[in-house]
């Protein structure tokens, strides 16, 4: 595992000298303690989470981001074929953007992400790696400035090709309706719809070329209806302020799901502070505020990243 992050730092800091003298790499890490009040009697899971990422805008349309976004190191100790470990894992993250300029005033994007939690895992006298969850997400975003800022509606679906030790696939659609003020005020609304079909996506295709029918050889399977729907609603306002050789932006973020036992919100305060290359910010996750089927959950993230 050292080798290759070695390798990935190496390759994304060569790329960011090659194309520009500012490189748009970050570096930093994150320090985060999960359910320290142990909500419905769990155990915290305290992580530290060194991260690097490389971002890139060649000739202001194409937007192209990488990076080794978190490497997970859990502080609790688990047994391991060869004694105690630290659990592991970490998430690559690639994506492009193009910007397409209709006009002086509105623009359409689009958008391509593929994301990847893999976990290490201790095997005697050795690695393995297993990836715990694959996302690949396409997108669009169509924005328009005016004079009372800029609006824009944003349309992203991701779908999880990988989930482990389940053998399905996930369908969510993100539809967003944001807007941005001229003096630092911001606000996105955001639906979320989830579908959980009953046939893993790529089995489906192939059982269905194989055989052409709903049939599927000697079983009989209907690939059309879903076992799982679900959908749910976030909100986000934003503000943020300049000073002379630093920034400050404060936002808060609002997820409501529906449940059996009613509607479990979700509360996430963030405050970021940057001072020339160096930010520093906090956040803290209130997991299920209405205690619908269980408690609260409290867990902050203190981090700080290096802009080169």
């Amino acid at each position: 595992m050292k080798r290759f992050f070695v390798l990935l730092c190496v390759l994304v800091l060569v790329a960011g000298f090659a194309v520009a003298d500012d490189i748009g790499v970050d570096v930093g890490v994150e320090f985060y303690n999960g359910n320290i009040n142990k909500a419905d009697g769990d155990p915290t899971d305290s992580q530290i989470a060194p991260f690097i990422t490389y971002e890139n805008t060649f000739g202001g349309a194409l937007t192209f981001h990488a990076g080794l976004e978190n490497y997970y190191i859990h502080l609790e100790r688990e047994p391991g074929p060869d004694g105690d470990y630290f659990p592991q894992d970490f998430d690559l993250n690639i994506w492009l953007n193009y910007r397409l300029n209709l006009s002086s005033a509105s623009n359409l994007q689009f958008y391509l992400q593929n994301q990847n939690n893999v976990e290490v895992e201790p095997v005697h006298h050795g690695t393995t790696y297993q990836t715990n969850t694959g996302t690949l997400t396409p997108g669009v975003r169509f924005g328009q400035n005016t004079d009372f800022g800029g609006f824009y509606v944003r349309f992203r679906a991701p779908y999880d090709y990988v989930r482990a030790g389940r053998d399905d696939t996930r369908f969510r659609l993100r539809s967003r309706l944001g807007w941005t003020s001229n003096f630092g005020l911001g606000l996105w609304a955001q639906v979320n719809s989830q579908i959980t079909p009953e046939l893993d996506l790529y089995q489906a295709l192939l059982l269905y070329a194989s055989y052409g029918t709903d049939s599927f050889g000697d079983f009989d399977v209907t690939v059309t209806i879903p076992k799982e729907v679900s959908s749910g609603i976030t909100i986000n306002p934003t503000w943020g302020y300049d000073l002379e050789n630093s920034s400050i932006s404060l936002d808060c973020t609002f997820s409501g799901v529906g449940t059996d036992d009613g509607i479990s919100l979700d509360v996430s305060p963030y405050v970021e502070y940057r001072a020339g290359a160096w930010t520093l910010y906090t956040q803290f996750d209130f997991t299920n505020v209405t205690a619908n089927g269980g408690d609260m959950s409290i867990s902050p993230t203190l981090g700080v990243k290096f802009s080169f």
